[in-house]
């Protein structure tokens, strides 16, 4: 993927790839960025009626600790969510995504099953 699509990405989130452009766009407009981190932090994941299947992919993305989804959000998710169960692959998310992985169809496959 592209860095510009993965920095956009990151935008959306008040975040940035690069440390130096997260002060540039708080800088730029502060309330929106500021805005954008409060939501990131609170969702209402209670709120969430649906049987939920949760895939954490384990490995880094570019740089050490850079995982879109934190091990310690996987599981308050899995805490918070009332329907909601979860497991974790051996890939980064955007293999996730892309890549052949029989385990995450198998995953996907079994949890549509157990929904009729």
């Amino acid at each position: 993927m592209p860095a510009f699509v993965m920095e956009e990405e990151m935008k959306r989130m008040g975040g940035a790839i690069y440390p130096s452009q997260i002060l540039t766009q708080f800088l730029s407009n502060p309330l929106e960025t500021i805005k954008q981190i409060k939501q990131g932090k609170n969702l209402d994941f209670e709120k969430i009626e649906c049987r939920t299947l949760i895939l954490r992919a384990t490995k880094m993305n570019l740089l050490p600790n850079d995982d879109l989804l934190p091990k310690e959000s996987f599981e308050e998710m899995l805490r918070r969510i009332p329907n909601a169960t979860g497991e974790e692959l051996e890939t980064n998310h955007y293999g996730m995504i892309f890549d052949d992985l029989p385990t995450r169809d198998l995953l996907i496959e079994k949890f549509l099953g157990e929904l009729v």
